[in-house]
């Protein structure tokens, strides 16, 4: 497979807030990341920006979400061969007005021929500082002393290296404690991991200096972890052999771009089978957060417990989640609004299924008590056998000692 196979390019979309006071433009992707990083680690279109790059600040964006997952769960589950990702990136000037509009600073549009100036090319590069420092920061290892230490303070964190990717807060250069760093997450794929953070934290750096200094921000200082505003993974599950299951794995959107519909966009691209990779499924599920269950119930996920039921396989490492499915239509739902509710339909619906579970919980008593019943006969019927059993030896053993009498009776007469 080509790398142009691998990447789909889904356009610019536009994604308004629900007061309709802000529209974001994203530029959309769809890409597997397996095949995309096995034939080459090409820019994605327009963007600039390394495909490996885009990995990284996926596992940042998701770990930021998710601190109790660890980052080789999350590189093994977003690189699985049968795993594609969702990305929406924005430009760099609007990454730009935002981190502006939030500091309340002044956009600095540094630009040579029409194209960005990358960070390492920046001519205010703090000599004293080296890239080897942040590098070596990312690489610290602490002892089981100074871990210990920390739980205390924090019982609850689980600090990981790239939790300072997608933080909020810019002042802060670094974290008050890194976690123990390898570029061995148990795969290939984040090979490059530490490199990528130490940069995300030297143009951290750089760019609180020019801020401290001219009260601006570089637009060339904008880069991935500014512009990655959020993605969406799922696979192709084989849990159940007779049944097309594809599994959302994760969704995260940023902060500042939530309720602008960006969450909606990327299920409908799995859901619809919009994306280009997307075949025709039998059932999409998700291991839903409890904060997430609301959200993924207004894109007609149910979590009925009957029915989930036989997806709960599918938790593997995945823990604290609600099992929930979508079952697509047998026609194009595309050209349907779901948001239209039918009074009489969904009465209808909840009389069918509280009926259907009274006759399940009826099925089962009756099995239960089956099985019970049959447990119970086997039991009789092992002790019978037993009974039986120890008849016939001592039947045996009387008719052995009656035949050694008659015979010893029979040497006398003789």
């Amino acid at each position: 497979m080509s790398f142009l196979q691998a990447v789909e390019d889904l356009g610019l979309r536009q994604f308004v807030s629900k007061d309709n006071k802000k529209t974001i433009t994203a530029h959309c992707f769809h890409l597997n990341f397996h095949r995309a990083l096995k034939t080459s680690d090409r820019n994605l279109i327009d963007t600039h920006i390394t495909t490996r790059n885009i990995l990284h600040s996926v596992v940042a964006l998701y770990n930021s979400n998710l601190p109790n997952i660890d980052p080789d769960v999350l590189y093994s589950s977003i690189c699985n061969t049968n795993s594609w990702t969702l990305v929406a990136l924005v430009s760099a000037e609007t990454a730009l007005d935002l981190l502006c509009s939030r500091k309340k600073c002044d956009p600095e549009l540094d630009l040579v021929d029409e194209k960005l100036i990358s960070a390492t090319e920046s001519k205010d590069v703090d000599e004293e500082v080296p890239r080897e420092y942040f590098l070596q920061k990312i690489q610290k290892t602490y002892s089981e002393f100074e871990e210990e230490k920390a739980q205390q303070v924090c019982p609850n964190c689980r600090p990981s290296k790239f939790s300072r990717v997608f933080s909020d807060e810019e002042d802060e250069v670094e974290s008050e404690l890194e976690s123990e760093a390898s570029e061995d997450f148990g795969d290939d794929y984040s090979s490059g991991a530490d490199q990528f953070l130490a940069e995300v934290a030297e143009r951290k750096y750089q760019r609180k200096k020019h801020l401290d200094a001219t009260k601006k921000v570089k637009l060339s200082s904008m880069n991935v972890e500014n512009r990655l505003i959020a993605a969406l993974t799922f696979e192709r599950s084989f849990a159940i052999k007779s049944e097309k299951v594809y599994h959302i794995t994760v969704l995260s959107v940023r902060k500042p771009y939530r309720k602008h519909g960006l969450g909606q966009f990327l299920v409908e691209q799995v859901k619809e089978r919009k994306a280009r990779n997307v075949d025709l499924f039998d059932t999409l599920a998700v291991l839903a957060d409890s904060d997430a269950v609301g959200f993924f119930e207004k894109q007609n996920f149910t979590q009925d417990s009957l029915i989930c039921s036989r997806y709960e396989g599918l938790r593997d490492t995945w823990t604290d989640c609600t099992v929930m499915v979508f079952i697509p239509s047998c026609f194009d739902a595309r050209q349907v609004d779901l948001d239209v509710k039918l009074e009489f339909v969904e009465k209808e619906q909840e009389l069918l299924l509280d009926a259907s579970l009274k006759q399940y919980q009826q099925n089962f008593g009756l099995i239960t008590r089956l099985k019970n019943e049959v447990i119970a006969t086997q039991r009789i019927i092992e002790m019978q056998n037993k009974i039986i059993y120890s008849l016939i030896k001592e039947t045996n053993a009387h008719k052995s000692s009656n035949i050694t009498g008659i015979n010893d009776g029979c040497k006398f007469d003789c």
